[in-house]
């Protein structure tokens, strides 16, 4: 209903009214007195009332109402701030916590019958003005009860014929049915399924009951019992809209949807007389992501209506504003989602998707229907992010993937609806559907994630990561492909490796103490000290590619170009397989400006799956250069931005930033690229003995949105000890023994 029955704005619950500002309140026990004490938190709450400020009396009566469930006077200010807000749900909830307490409160009652009045439940109201009169037959305020039961009784009545009830108990069954949808609404879904059996002992197959028993079961995470009391309802009635549109969110939501098909064409030719019918339709195609399917069932009732009146659904606007954006109309669906907020301006969902599409292309989750809690329920998540705690407290992601992988074996739904959360789930939905694939990694999610990185949904950071992670897993070819970014399709390079760092110590200990000798005098500009170390390392290993390696980088910074340049491409001839031969060559090959040579030899290195942190290094700078080198400045802020990802301490990366930032000044003027001002040849090492680590999990839950597994941005968490080996740098390159 849409008219106020009853009193004044100011009008507190209660036949005595509050106590005046000052006085002790909170007769009726409670604890926890607010900082000033009760006294003054309500000589303020009670002025802010006077002068119709709702929301700050509100902010201040909330919080104490929670600490003193007890205090009738904290909740007849309440009500009042309720009332004033017209927050009829919460004012509900507020008198009956009111008459519990003191179940003489005629004022409450009767405010109780206007709060149901307006919150769509003229049953429940025409029962409570009754029990008023019952109880209060020469109250002062008896005459408003006889109005409202006036207004209410022809309502009633009409809803009682409409449906299977008979008039006899009608009155009271209809109320049974309009408390357990206050119940519901609240979350009380046990309470609320329990209101319903009473309606069933006597209607046995009263289908609004049965269909809000239903819903009750999906909000608990119960899909089977929802889906078997859905189809208990078409069973009698295969056209019960409600029962239809519940079937077929209820399979979507328990990973069926190819289930769903037959229900689906069913609510698709269905035309019902009820006027909200066509939101239960838009709904269920919403959780399908049949976006031309939520726009036909609008237009059908908005050219039906001749007008506006039955379009005008808060929630009803938001989902066809979704499936508007979706398919391209962007104008309607901001107008849409505007008319949702000036029917309803608490409408989150609808001013969430306007405050997120108002970030960068790029950056976009919006549209979105629904959030996670319409997807999965409490009790299902709960245990998905048990099965995930070993990320906040060990370094091994295949014990995650494991956690996570039993976790679907209990709940198999996840893995139909990951899909359709990566397509049309809000931030925090789409977040865990990425995070659950990416550590999961079953064969249905990495088809998820491909398909995800191919579209144009989600943020591009999120889909580079999905395509990253899949690629990692084998799930897509490495190389470039054609991805969405920022608002246009462009061609990407995918890598996906696993970075580790343990030492590798395949020397003797007098060559492993002069490689180490030589690389501290690298690094502290003895660059004399440090050839003759790495000669006497060469004298013991003639043939080692990592002590030549050294040698050429010690060669190099002496200044001895020439001999450096001729032994980089005796290392690589003699061993072309050795990573940093190839990337050593082909960082000579760049100064050269021979940059098609140069990429045919990095190309296959990113076909790997796995790093050294070195050879990361490595590859990194390699790629980084070349890219300078063709002019291509957000190649090389791209490889950047990686390194400093995964090895955001590394020394190295202040001069390599410098570089990037320099030439994207140079760039601006000119795109010809000097040659010899490249850094000398890259010392590496060979590590194909190193045992496979633990990968390192993210910080946080894939209840979020974790960084990828196996990918190219790990954050890497050393073993005491290894940094000394694994990251000796100097400004000329990297030495590891």
């Amino acid at each position: 209903m849409g008219k106020k029955h009853g009193h004044g704005k100011h009008a507190h619950p209660g036949k005595s009214g509050p106590p005046a500002a000052g006085q002790p309140m909170g007769q009726s026990g409670g604890s926890g007195a607010p900082p000033g004490g009760i006294a003054a938190v309500m000589a303020r709450a009670d002025a802010l009332l006077e002068r119709e400020r709702w929301a700050e009396a509100r902010a201040l009566l909330a919080p104490l109402a929670a600490q003193r469930p007890r205090d009738s006077g904290v909740l007849r200010a309440l009500c009042t701030t309720y009332r004033g807000e017209s927050n009829w749900s919460a004012l509900m909830e507020a008198c009956e916590r009111l008459i519990q307490l003191d179940p003489g409160e005629s004022t409450a009652l009767l405010v109780l019958a206007e709060a149901q009045a307006n919150d769509d439940h003229p049953a429940l109201a025409l029962r409570s003005a009754r029990q008023f009169l019952a109880r209060w037959p020469n109250d002062p305020q008896a005459g408003t009860a006889r109005k409202l039961i006036d207004v209410l009784q022809p309502e009633v009545t009409a809803r009682v014929r409409a449906s299977t009830l008979s008039a006899e108990i009608g009155d009271e069954m209809m109320a049974l049915h309009e408390q357990a949808l206050a119940l519901l609404s609240r979350g009380e879904y046990a309470h609320s399924r329990q209101t319903e059996e009473r309606v069933l002992q006597r209607v046995p197959h009263f289908a609004p009951a049965l269909n809000n028993i239903s819903t009750a079961y999906a909000l608990e995470g119960r899909l089977a019992q929802a889906i078997s009391t859905a189809e208990r309802v078409l069973a009698r009635d295969p056209d019960n809209m409600h029962a239809l549109g519940n079937v077929v969110a209820y399979l979507c939501r328990a990973g069926r949807g190819a289930a769903a098909t037959d229900w689906v064409a069913k609510l698709k030719a269905l035309k019902s007389p009820h006027p909200e019918a066509w939101i239960k339709k838009a709904e269920a195609f919403s959780y399908l992501g049949d976006d031309q399917a939520v726009m036909d069932a609008y237009e059908q009732v908005r050219q039906a209506s001749e007008g506006l009146a039955l379009t005008e659904h808060p929630l009803g606007l938001h989902l066809v504003a979704v499936a508007a954006w979706r398919l391209g109309r962007e104008a309607e669906a901001r107008r849409l989602w505007r008319r949702a907020l000036k029917l309803a301006p608490n409408l989150e969902p609808a001013r969430a998707n306007l405050e997120d599409l108002r970030k960068p292309i790029g950056e976009r989750h919006a549209p979105w229907p629904f959030g996670l809690s319409y997807w999965i329920g409490r009790q299902v998540l709960e245990d998905v992010v048990s099965a995930s705690k070993t990320l906040a407290d060990e370094d091994d992601s295949e014990q995650v993937g494991r956690g996570l992988r039993g976790a679907l074996a209990r709940h198999p739904e996840l893995s139909g609806i990951v899909p359709l959360l990566l397509d049309h789930g809000d931030p925090i939905s789409r977040g865990f559907a990425l995070g659950l694939a990416q550590y999961a990694t079953t064969p249905e999610l990495l088809a998820a994630l491909v398909e995800f990185a191919l579209g144009q949904r989600g943020p591009d950071a999120m889909r580079l990561t999905a395509a990253n992670a899949a690629r990692a897993c084998g799930a897509m070819p490495a190389g470039r492909v054609r991805l969405w970014m920022k608002g246009e399709w462009s061609e990407s390079q995918l890598i996906g490796f696993e970075i580790y760092d343990e030492p590798d110590e395949r020397h003797g200990p007098q060559v492993q103490d002069l490689i180490e000798r030589g690389a501290l005098a690298l690094r502290e500009n003895r660059f004399d000290e440090a050839v003759a170390a790495h000669r006497q390392a060469q004298a013991i290993e003639p043939d080692a590619p990592d002590v030549l390696n050294n040698l050429a980088a010690s060669l190099g910074a002496q200044g001895h170009d020439a001999e450096s340049d001729a032994l980089i491409e005796r290392i690589f001839r003699e061993h072309p397989e050795y990573l940093f031969a190839r990337l050593n060559q082909a960082s000579l090959l760049v100064t050269q400006s021979r940059l098609a040579e140069a990429k045919a030899l990095i190309d296959p290195i990113l076909q790997r799956t796995r790093l050294h942190i070195s050879e990361f290094r490595a590859l990194a700078r390699v790629q980084i250069e070349y890219w300078l080198a063709d002019g291509k400045i957000d190649g090389a802020r791209s490889w950047l931005d990686m390194w400093e990802s995964v090895d955001p301490d590394e020394p190295a990366l202040e001069g390599t930033r410098l570089r990037v930032a320099m030439a994207g000044m140079l760039y601006r003027t000119t795109r010809k690229q000097t040659t010899r001002w490249l850094p000398p040849p890259i010392i590496g090492a060979n590590t194909t003995a190193a045992e496979e680590p633990a990968a390192v999990p993210p910080a946080a839950p894939p209840a979020t949105t974790p960084p990828p597994r196996r990918s190219n941005l790990p954050s890497l968490k050393r073993s005491p000890g290894s940094h000394a080996r694994n990251a000796l740098t100097s400004p000329e390159g990297e030495l590891h023994g």
